[in-house]
């Protein structure tokens, strides 16, 4: 399957900006080093770029909430 590293980014932003309820029982607790983990993620995503994957490139909305200034950069 090609893009999954996007699409895995995409999931781990969601989860950060809407943690409460399942997210914050189920999705933090299944990553090792939960919820400070999937920052990391998300900052070298919105850092290093998308993956790109031949002519194909899926990148985070630019509206997303989690802002740069929350990831510490």
């Amino acid at each position: 399957m090609s893009g999954k590293e996007n699409r895995l980014f995409t999931i781990a932003d969601a989860a950060l900006t809407s943690p409460d309820g399942m997210v914050r029982e189920v999705v933090f607790p299944a990553v090792q080093g939960g919820e400070q983990t999937l920052r990391e993620l998300v900052h070298e995503f919105k850092t290093k770029g998308p993956v790109r994957t031949g002519q194909r490139v899926l990148q985070l909305p630019s509206s997303s909430p989690l802002a740069a200034s929350e990831l510490g950069c």
